[in-house]
């Protein structure tokens, strides 16, 4: 069976990687919002309760969005998800108690939610003991700050003496390329996928991996078994990531890489 793990890098002018925490005593629930309300909030009743009109939920992928309530199934009276404009609402609902935890509004029915929030996943593998070897995912990921600088075209400083511009240049992005490196600690071989998704579709922002070795657009990394190594001498590999293509004409958050983890 193949294990994935997902890890989401958020590609902004000072990269970041924020961490969730979840309390024992929550739930985390999920709403698919199929009619494209541009804010999603729930309000819910019983042993807690919200005050009108209730919390925000906050976008994970897609039409996907989430929610942390401080209760456990079967100590909600009720919830309701709405638009916050009092446009639209779902009905009176019932938290599910069979561990379904994504209400879906077109079809109104409640689901199990497998997807990957967008957030830092530390991957550690548990040892126990037994007969046969167990697999065991573990893997490190580091990245450089992803920052990029867009130089718009200039026209030069005109020299009477020639008639002409001097120094005049394109438009054009930096050519740094900020390493992500995946290091493999697992006992058993590894591939690692790089993908990068521009932030607006359409804008024209490209995204290039380079892995180390000069091969351009490989976005798979593989790296060996760690058995048989020394921790300082884990097997490893790293790529380049550049930006090229159109322009931007102020400050702002580019696009997502995405590093998914799988044995090979």
């Amino acid at each position: 069976m193949k294990k994935l793990i997902s890890v989401v890098l958020a590609l902004i002018m000072i990269a970041a990687l924020p961490v969730m925490s979840f309390a024992a005593d929550t739930v985390m629930i999920y709403f698919d919002n199929t009619q494209g309300w541009e804010s999603v909030k729930v309000h819910y009743w019983g042993d807690v309760s919200t005050t009108w009109p209730g919390i925000d939920m906050t976008l994970v992928e897609g039409s996907i969005y989430c929610v942390e309530i401080p209760t456990v199934p079967g100590m909600l009276d009720g919830l309701m998800f709405h638009d916050g404009m009092n446009h639209d609402q779902t009905a009176d609902l019932l938290l599910p108690t069979d561990g379904k935890n994504l209400y879906t509004y077109n079809t109104e029915t409640w689901s199990v939610y497998s997807g990957t929030p967008s957030e830092s996943i530390t991957v550690n593998g548990t040892y126990v003991s037994g007969t046969q070897k167990e697999p065991k995912i573990s893997v490190d990921v580091v990245w450089e700050a992803m920052e990029f600088t867009y130089y718009g075209p200039s026209d030069g400083t005109w020299n009477p003496a020639t008639h002409t511009y001097e120094g005049a240049t394109d438009g054009g992005w930096s050519t740094n390329t900020p390493a992500i490196t995946v290091t493999n600690h697992s006992n058993v071989a590894v591939t690692a996928a790089l993908d990068f998704t521009a932030e607006s579709t359409g804008s024209g922002i490209i995204g290039t991996f380079t892995e180390a070795s000069g091969t351009v657009n490989d976005n798979i990394l593989e790296l060996a078994t760690a058995e048989g190594t020394e921790v300082s001498e884990a097997p490893s590999a790293t790529a380049g990531f550049g930006i090229s293509g159109a322009a931007i004409d102020a400050n702002q958050k580019l696009g997502t890489i995405t590093v998914t983890i799988m044995r090979k």
